[in-house]
């Protein structure tokens, strides 16, 4: 645990600037420049679930940035990690303030995750996920704090999982609107990479994400499980395209940039379905091997998810083109979020990138980042996750 000494006196780039005096005309680009670099050099940010996947790559990002990170985590997931790190719990009410008193901003990403895994038992994620996001609210509120939420691509689906963030989500909104709170949501499909842990009977995560599942069954010559038709549509985006967004849209609230007004949705151009990602992860398998692809199964649909939709895709396509007639674009965001709620698909509003100066354009395509992802699976094996041993073998 590390020790940070007295709070620092909380002081703004803007307040800075009062106490220069310069010639009016450059007054407009000093600002520019001294506010791009306050933002780049004196930033303490403190990334709650700084440990976890996203987490670190987030840490990554800020540093590459100029600024210093402080992971918060309930317990020591990382044991190279080289950096500021406060061992403490987001349900803990005074931990979270006396963390505020010491940052200049946050990036709340602490949760608990899964979808079948919290359907049975939501209690320990409404706890984490609802009053840790509540008591990080009140401290970002109480010392000033810009704050960026991670939100979730499925917000709309009911299982307790989506609930419990998109419930923070919404008062992230409140405390915006009604407190003035600096705040911002992002929103990442699904995000994948290295490092991010497989679970049972692979290795020792709790919940089971797609990429990891579907590669390290193709490199164990195992058949690739899919959860239903695999005709749904779930965007995939690499994590350090996801970790980008998060610290950009935290500088545009440090710099004082105007209101991030709408949900940094981040995610591809081009969607694809689940079948269409396990097509491609067992051919660029194969292609590493050199062995024939392995074979895909389909499992019933987990609970709390959907297989098929309420509408179809291209009656929900046909409502928005419409809607373009006599909707204004505020008007049609908020009823493509609503349709959305009918359908199967998580897919991203990549227009949201622009926001933040971002274009999905520059991110990598779903082949590259697979590609760099499996080489780091293979390379991995027998240290960060294991192939299951066959009954002879037991």
């Amino acid at each position: 645990m590390v020790s940070l000494g007295p709070a620092p006196r909380q002081v703004s780039g803007k307040q800075v600037l009062e106490n220069r005096t310069l010639p009016s005309r450059k007054l407009d680009s000093v600002v520019d420049e001294f506010k791009e670099s306050w933002v780049k050099r004196m930033a303490t940010i403190a990334v709650t679930g700084g440990d976890g996947f996203i987490g670190g790559y987030i840490r990554e990002e800020l540093l590459r940035r100029g600024h210093n990170p402080v992971s918060v985590d309930h317990a020591v997931r990382v044991s190279d990690y080289a950096g500021e790190r406060i061992v403490a719990d987001v349900r803990d009410r005074t931990a979270m303030m006396e963390v505020a008193a010491h940052v200049d901003g946050v990036i709340h990403l602490a949760a608990v995750l899964g979808t079948q895994e919290t359907i049975k038992n939501p209690m320990p994620a409404a706890e984490t996920n609802i009053l840790g996001g509540l008591n990080i609210l009140d401290a970002c509120l109480q010392y000033k704090l810009p704050l960026v939420y991670a939100g979730v691509g499925n917000y709309w689906m009911k299982n307790t999982y989506s609930t419990t963030k998109t419930t923070v989500e919404n008062l992230v909104y409140q405390y915006r609107d009604e407190l003035r709170l600096r705040g911002a949501v992002v929103r990442p499909v699904n995000a994948y990479g290295p490092r991010q842990r497989v679970a049972m009977p692979f290795g020792p995560g709790k919940v089971r994400k797609i990429v990891p599942a579907f590669v390290c069954r193709a490199l164990s010559g195992m058949p690739i499980e899919i959860y239903g038709s695999g005709n749904q549509v779930s965007d995939m985006v690499h994590v350090q395209d996801v970790a980008m967004c998060f610290v950009a849209t935290l500088e545009k609230l440090l710099l004082g940039g105007g209101d991030v007004r709408w949900p940094i949705e981040v995610g591809p151009d081009e969607s694809c379905t689940v079948n269409e990602v396990a097509e491609l992860v067992r051919n660029l398998v194969s292609k590493r091997l050199g062995a024939p692809p392995v074979e895909i199964t389909h499992l019933p649909m987990r609970p709390g998810e959907k297989d098929s939709p309420d509408i179809t895709e291209s009656s929900l396509h046909s409502v928005l083109v419409a809607s373009k007639a006599f909707l204004n674009v505020q008007e049609q965001r908020l009823l493509s979020r609503h349709l959305r709620s009918l359908g199967t698909t998580v897919r991203s509003d990549t227009t949201t990138l622009e926001q933040i100066g971002v274009l999905a354009a520059d991110f990598r395509t779903l082949s590259e980042g697979l590609d760099q992802t499996i080489a780091w699976y293979q390379e991995s094996e027998g240290a960060e996750w294991n192939t299951p041993k066959s009954e002879n073998e037991r």
